[in-house]
């Protein structure tokens, strides 16, 4: 009769030990599944304005056997698109893009020309995209040294989709942050205001990227392993994460893009305090 007692009371011991485990497991996992919503949660708030230095056309061309204009050709007509989509299919608001500084006008004429047709190409290739999804087309640089065909593509994409808000597309071409900042302090002598009462404000208000809601990146990405921003964004960029992944920019996929994120989801911004 003890025997059977104790047979029982074990039952009901192995019985309360596999329900109190069970129950630990199942809680274990619902804390895990809210700190990984939560995490998702501030990912989306926090990136809402990545930029990228698209560098190494050329280089990603030459490791290939091809010419330096098919690299520029799978950079900004394959590639561009394809991280531009992504991002914004990621939840991200703003998508920078340098693809022209004002020092490349020292390279031969032959590429410079091909580059200006790339890039309207890729305009007119984005325009149908931001017209479906809301996106705003901003042109950051000079307008006045790109030729005119190009001029009148960047015109019309900024005039058919300024009313848009759920995204931009920023597209710098004839850009550098230096210019940029140069330019602004014109605009500002030209409204009048004493430049004794010039603020961080008001500077911000009259660069290219005035009045956007993400005007700062919050991760600015330089593509081949090169170390430096080069002036990119030079106003905007005081507190981005930056990443330098090693590959060449016509080499970057949608996993290319994960990564970035992960790293940047990793950081641990302050902005000083």
């Amino acid at each position: 009769m003890l025997k059977k007692i104790n047979q029982a009371t074990m039952f009901r011991l192995s019985l309360v030990v596999a329900l109190f485990v069970v129950n630990a497991l199942n809680a274990q996992t619902a804390e895990k599944s809210s700190i990984i919503t939560t995490n998702n949660k501030s990912a989306s708030k926090s990136l809402n304005h990545i930029a990228f230095i698209a560098d190494g056309n050329r280089r990603w061309a030459k490791s290939k056997g091809l010419s330096p204009l098919e690299g520029h050709r799978v950079g900004f007509l394959e590639t561009a698109p394809l991280l531009l989509k992504k991002s914004w299919e990621a939840g991200i608001h703003t998508v920078t893009l340098w693809g022209f500084s004002t020092g490349n006008w020292n390279r031969g004429k032959e590429e410079i020309d091909n580059l200006m047709i790339l890039f309207e190409q890729l305009i007119n290739k984005m325009l149908p995209v931001a017209k479906e999804i809301g996106v705003k087309i901003v042109h950051l640089g000079r307008k006045n040294k790109i030729p005119q065909t190009l001029l009148d593509t960047i015109n019309k994409a900024e005039q058919e989709t300024a009313n848009f808000s759920n995204y931009i597309f920023n597209f710098g071409i004839d850009y550098s942050g230096r210019d940029d900042i140069c330019r602004a302090f014109k605009k500002i002598a030209a409204t009048g205001i004493n430049m004794e009462d010039v603020t961080e404000k008001i500077i911000s208000d009259h660069i290219d990227t005035a009045h956007q809601p993400y005007q700062n990146p919050d991760l600015m990405i330089r593509t081949s392993g090169e170390l430096r921003l080069s002036g990119f964004m030079a106003w905007e960029s005081t507190y981005s994460e930056l990443y330098f992944p090693e590959e060449y920019f016509p080499a970057l996929n949608e996993e290319s893009l994960k990564k970035a994120i992960a790293v940047f989801n990793e950081r641990v911004r302050t902005f000083s305090k």
